[in-house]
């Protein structure tokens, strides 16, 4: 009796945690077929009946960008807060993005520095190449090439294309 109810509830473990992501995993099929609307829908329901701590992030990058779904930066930053608590490293750095952008009235450079540099802590590539983007502009720090670079290669060192492209542009401009 004791082992069949082990053996009942291992079942509806397995069951759960196979159907954990299907949302998730939907989402990101929609995505990438290009609808936008049922990829929001997707990982919204992943994030509030899965809490699935990647669609916390995809939520709210999706409510900032306006991505199948009406722009609003209040609702990003609530998502990117609600993945930010259990430490996602996207949606710390999703937070960066979203302080550190001209548009959103909260504008925050510090704000923005502060976020990119907890997730640069932990090697988060985006971060890495958000705060060379930062040093490159000046924004919310003093202005410093070096600087750039250096947070620039550090970011495309672990994989993160744009700064991988910023960072040999660069190099190319001061070769030539």
């Amino acid at each position: 009796s004791t082992t069949m109810n082990l053996r009942l509830f291992l079942a509806l473990a397995l069951t759960a945690s196979a159907a954990r992501a299907d949302y998730f995993d939907d989402a990101v099929a929609a995505e990438e077929a290009g609808d936008d609307k049922k990829a929001f829908k997707l990982y919204k329901k992943s994030a509030d009946k899965e809490r699935y701590l990647s669609a916390y992030y995809h939520v709210g990058h999706r409510y900032y960008l306006g991505s199948g779904v009406k722009r609003d930066f209040e609702e990003a930053l609530k998502w990117f807060e609600r993945g930010a608590k259990s430490d996602n490293l996207a949606s710390i750095t999703g937070l960066g993005v979203l302080y550190e952008d001209a548009d959103y009235e909260g504008k925050d450079y510090a704000k923005a520095r502060g976020y990119y540099m907890k997730a640069a802590e932990q090697w988060h590539p985006k971060a890495l190449a958000c705060l060379g983007d930062m040093h490159k502009a000046g924004r919310g720090v003093p202005q410093d090439f070096l600087e750039a670079a250096l947070w620039r290669r550090l970011g495309a060192e672990r994989g993160n294309v744009d700064a991988q492209f910023r960072f040999l542009r660069s190099a190319v401009q001061h070769l030539s």
